[in-house]
């Protein structure tokens, strides 16, 4: 490689290697049995559980960004209700506070559930679930990388897999009506993603050693109102 790629690692420790290169949303919710319900949901806050976000790097974190989704579910009179959600959001990957970029989720998960409700068709209620499913991702690059990029005439390749992702989540139901009901939502997200990292330049194309893995356990804690027809 070039000097001055050689000379690059630009103050990170992700970059610094032997290579010598340089959580608001939406929710709609569609429920066949006995009602379909629309809800909105904002959430107030989301956190990675790892103590880094990425593996081996213990100064980087994931600051939340934006997320929507929805789901359709089908409400058995038992109780019991399958739910097909799917989500989108991304996370800001940090290091000492420079921005390398975000990390775009898209899980499609099923969901095995309790959803309670009221008999009288009014008052409070709860629902429980766990699911299992896919996590799609992808990886922006951030002014971090594309300005060490732009500086050093390098290029850096970031790839992630597709993941599984396991979820656990619990919340409550107000009924104002049989129709019109207040939620609160709180979701475990539990899986990482691998990641690949390359950089390229004058002399060739050299993987970035030790960077394997996001660190993507989260919680969400979510607030909406419900329509059911």
């Amino acid at each position: 490689m070039g000097t001055a790629a050689k000379e690059g690692s630009y103050g990170s420790e992700i970059l610094q290697n032997d290579t010598h290169y340089g959580h608001n949303s939406f929710l709609v919710l569609c429920l066949l049995e006995p009602a379909c319900v629309f809800t909105a949901h904002n959430f107030s806050q989301r956190n990675e559980l790892s103590g880094e976000a990425l593996g081996g790097f213990p100064h980087t974190e994931f600051e939340s960004t934006s997320a929507y989704g929805g789901s359709i579910m089908y409400r058995f009179p038992s109780g019991f209700a399958l739910e097909l959600l799917v989500e989108k959001y991304g996370m800001d990957l940090t290091e000492f506070g420079d921005n390398f970029g975000t990390l775009n989720m898209q899980p499609v998960v099923l969901l095995f559930k309790a959803q309670g409700m009221p008999s009288n068709g009014t008052g409070g209620s709860g629902h429980a679930e766990v699911g299992l499913g896919i996590n799609f991702t992808s990886f922006d690059k951030g002014p971090f990388i594309t300005n060490a990029e732009n500086t050093y005439g390098v290029q850096y390749t970031i790839d992630t897999d597709d993941s599984f992702v396991f979820e656990l989540g619990a919340g409550l139901d107000y009924f104002f009506t049989s129709h019109f009901s207040f939620a609160f939502d709180f979701r475990l997200f539990l899986g990482n993603v691998g990641t690949t990292w390359t950089v390229s330049g004058p002399g060739g194309t050299l993987p970035v050693e030790d960077v394997s893995k996001f660190l993507t356990n989260n919680v969400q804690l979510l607030a909406g109102l419900r329509l059911w027809f």
